[in-house]
This record gives C-alpha cells, sequence and structure tokens, in this order.
C-alpha cells in the first residue's frame, strides 16, 4: 500500500468511497474520533491496525470482519469514477472531489460478495459518512454517488430488518429499448436485471424494480424460466436462459 492507492490486491470496483471535496479529506486522527463518536451511540467499530501516518490508511474492524479505509490524509487522493446515477444530490455535483476508498481487507477480500461483509462495511461506511461530513458516499459495484444521511438512513433501515436499498446499492438505468436495467446487481446475485417497462411510467417501473431487487437479494438469483408473485401480488415471468448472468423480467399478462 503506498500514497493511498492499493497495489496487487486486485480489489477495485468492490467497496465504497466516501467522498470529498478537494482539501476535505480526513486523516486517521478524524477517524478515529468519528469511531469513538460511533461507538458512544451504540456503533462498535475500531482501529485494529494503525501503520505511519504518512501511509494513509488504517484497518478497520467492525462485527469481527477487517477492512482497509485508503488514501486518507496526508497520502494521495483517490478520483473517483464519473456516477452511473447520482441520488440525493444535484448533476453539477461532484467537480474535484477526492476519494477515500473503504473495501474488505485481504482476508476476506475473497468474500467481498457475502451479504455478511456487504451488510458490515455498508453499515460501518454510513456511519463514517455521516460522521465525516462527506459530500457522497459511492457505492462502487453499482457506481451510484448517494446523498450520505439518505444513505446511512436506507442502510440502516435494511439492517433493522427493512427493505434492500436498492437505490444506493445498485444504480437502475432506463434505457431506449424501453427496459430499466440495474449496474451492480450481479455483485450480490451473480445476475443483473433487465426489467421490460412496457406500459408503465418511469417511477413506476422503478418501484417495481425496487421491490424485485429486493426479493432477488433475499432469495438469491434465478435460473431457468418461471413466474413469480412478489407480496403486493404482482406476478412476473422471469427468464435467466439465454445468459445466466441476465434476468429478464416482464409482467405477466
Amino acid at each position: 500500500m503506498a500514497n493511498g492507492t492499493i497495489a496487487g490486491r486486485g480489489r477495485a470496483g468492490r467497496g465504497m468511497s466516501l467522498l470529498f471535496a478537494a482539501g476535505e479529506r480526513p486523516d486517521a486522527t478524524a477517524v478515529e474520533d468519528a469511531l469513538e463518536s460511533a461507538a458512544a451511540n451504540g456503533v462498535k467499530s475500531s482501529i485494529s491496525y494503525r501503520p505511519d501516518v504518512s501511509e494513509g490508511w488504517l484497518e478497520l474492524l467492525s462485527s469481527g470482519l477487517t477492512f482497509d479505509l485508503v488514501a486518507l490524509q496526508p497520502a494521495d487522493a483517490l478520483v473517483p469514477d464519473r456516477p452511473v446515477q447520482r441520488i440525493g444530490m444535484g448533476e453539477e455535483s461532484g467537480s474535484g472531489w477526492e476519494a477515500v476508498s473503504l473495501m474488505p481487507g485481504e482476508h476476506i477480500a475473497s468474500g467481498a460478495t457475502m451479504m455478511p461483509v456487504v451488510r458490515t462495511m455498508a453499515g460501518l461506511g454510513a456511519g463514517l459518512a455521516v460522521s465525516l461530513s462527506a459530500r457522497a458516499v459511492c457505492w462502487e459495484p453499482a457506481g451510484s454517488w448517494v446523498e450520505p444521511h439518505f444513505f446511512a438512513k436506507t442502510v440502516n433501515a435494511w439492517l433493522g430488518g427493512g427493505a434492500f436499498p436498492a437505490l444506493g446499492l445498485t444504480s437502475l438505468t432506463h434505457k431506449a429499448d424501453g427496459t430499466l436495467r440495474t449496474t451492480g446487481l450481479f455483485h450480490l446475485i451473480g445476475q443483473e436485471l433487465v426489467l421490460e417497462t412496457e406500459g408503465s411510467d418511469g417511477a413506476t417501473a422503478a418501484k417495481l424494480a425496487m421491490r424485485l431487487i429486493d426479493h432477488l437479494v433475499s432469495e438469491g438469483a434465478l435460473r431457468g424460466q418461471r413466474s413469480m408473485t412478489l407480496p403486493d401480488g404482482v406476478t412476473l415471468i422471469a427468464s435467466a436462459e439465454e445468459d445466466p448472468g441476465t434476468l429478464w423480467v416482464r409482467i405477466a399478462s
């Protein structure tokens, strides 16, 4: 690990970034203070390894899992990728921003897609983003930039037994062919979703997609072709026959 970048780990795009305006990135002391503040409110995470401050990274322990937080001051910043979608933010947001990246530690990197790792990382990152006054959270597999308080609200609701935060941990894009497609769902279940939206307005299609994503994250990827009925009674026809990594879904007629 050098100058806030990751050397030889092959984990790019598997974590999350906290985005800051130029010059606002935290250092190790600021992160320590943020973790202590969170612990006082019942969220227990700690620094498990602290190298020399000049290296600009920390190993954090949360729920028995370790995560690397890299590109802290005074190390070089990471440059965030352009977002696939923005949530709770203006389209002009992000010019000149810098990133601090949180990702699974080396010994759990192979399990980055496992739900206990995803849940713990999302909760840890949400708390840090709010405590450190980040400008945005970027969930890297989805390319989504999310306003930190909204991200924390939806993630904490999920961790408390609520719906999966599809707006944030996945991205939804309306395509010219009339489909609504996800980015980032593959990271969680090994499939992206393509929802045929003919006859539905954009908002209705997005709400249906979010309910379907919640179901898929809970139940896992679907294979072959089958019909399925969501808890609200909507019946869908789903098929992954042509490509097991892509699930095509339409509303049953």
